[in-house]
Parts: structure tokens; C-alpha cells; sequence
């Protein structure tokens, strides 16, 4: 098997068929966790993508900014 080592990063670079045969070793072994959704997370994956479709949701910048706002207005002095 080649490999090649990147020394900086740490990164080996392995060829994609061992890489694959690796992965799926790993998965037959229960070495790698998989997430397995439960009935009321997926209740909860439905209503986040219908609240998507309708465009009930707030970008993630506007959200940032009204948590830094209100975590300022905390800070601030009131006489």
C-alpha cells in the first residue's frame, strides 16, 4: 500500500480503494458511530424543512446579530 505523509498537517494520503475498504470495515465493526434519527427528531427534521418551504426561518448573520445586540445592551451602563 502507498502512502504519503504531509508533514506540516499530519495528513496521510492513502489510495480511495483502501480508503473504502477501511471505511466499510469500520462501519461492519460498529467502529464508526452512524447517527440514527428517532421518531421525534424526524417530526422535528419535517416541521424545519415545511418552516423552510414557507420561509419561516432567520438567516444566520441576522440571528448573530441580534444575540450580540442583546448580549451588548446587557453590558451597557443605564443611569
Amino acid at each position: 500500500m502507498a502512502t504519503m505523509t504531509i508533514k506540516r498537517s499530519g495528513y496521510i494520503s492513502i489510495p480511495r480503494k483502501e480508503y473504502e475498504e477501511f471505511s466499510d470495515w469500520k462501519i461492519i465493526t460498529g467502529g464508526i458511530k452512524t447517527f440514527k434519527p428517532t421518531k421525534a427528531d424526524l417530526r422535528v427534521f419535517e416541521q424545519a424543512q415545511k418552516d423552510m418551504q414557507s420561509g419561516n426561518y432567520i438567516l444566520w448573520s441576522d440571528l448573530k446579530n441580534e444575540l450580540d445586540n442583546i448580549r451588548t445592551k446587557k453590558r451597557r451602563k443605564t443611569n
